[in-house]
């Protein structure tokens, strides 16, 4: 494939400035998965580059051989500056995007993890606790790959353990004490105690019965 694309949106994974000339930013779309741009930067030139977390739309130049995409421009749609500025939000934000990294290319429906990046990464930008919005990536994602997360995970759990699973996976994360509307604090202690122990559980879990690489 040669030429030149069009990306919509496309999820900003990380970002690497190489020298003083080289940007590098690992990106997620629906249109290609996992992919890798390249664009050189003037340092004489005040640019306003892509960070990470931000969804970005952007034409690119694709070369003839290899999977490198070359940017000709771009445009920031959503900036999620926030999640920098929280120590625990940035951590897990930044960890559920090394998880698709990690294993993005392998993932057939990009369309549908695009989609969960995003929800994701919305969501603790807006104040949601990050430990719930964490696991419950970890746990759609297993889910999404056809792993037997009910069938085979949860049984090792007693059934007031599967309740409090099951109400978390299904039910709104609630939101830190600090952001607008944020949860009282018994319930956001308990809920951020059983987030916790259940995603170390689920990540010890997927690395013994899964392909999905942690």
């Amino acid at each position: 494939m040669s030429g030149e694309i069009q990306l919509e949106c496309a999820t900003v994974l990380d970002k690497l400035l190489t020298g003083e000339s080289s940007l590098r930013l690992r990106i997620y779309c629906p249109n290609l998965g996992l992919a890798l741009l390249v664009k050189r930067v003037s340092s004489k030139k005040t640019t306003v580059l892509p960070d990470i977390f931000d969804d970005i739309s952007l034409t690119a130049r694709v070369p003839s051989m290899g999977d490198v995409l070359f940017p000709n421009e771009y445009e920031t749609l959503t900036s999620r500056m926030s999640l920098s500025k929280d120590y625990g939000a940035f951590l897990h934000a930044s960890e559920i995007c090394a998880l698709v990294i990690k294993n993005g290319a392998h993932i057939e429906n990009a369309n549908r993890l695009h989609a969960r990046i995003r929800g994701a990464l919305d969501s603790m930008a807006n104040g949601a606790l990050p430990e719930t919005v964490h696991l419950k990536f970890l746990y759609l994602l297993v889910r999404d790959e056809g792993y037997p997360v009910h069938e085979d995970f949860l049984q090792k759990f007693s059934g007031s353990q599967k309740a409090a699973f099951c109400e978390i996976i299904s039910t709104p994360p609630p939101k830190r004490k600090d952001a607008p509307g944020g949860d009282s604090e018994p319930r956001l202690r308990g809920i951020l105690e059983g987030s916790t122990a259940f995603l170390e559980a689920l990540s010890n879990w997927a690395i013994r019965c899964t392909d999905i690489i942690l």
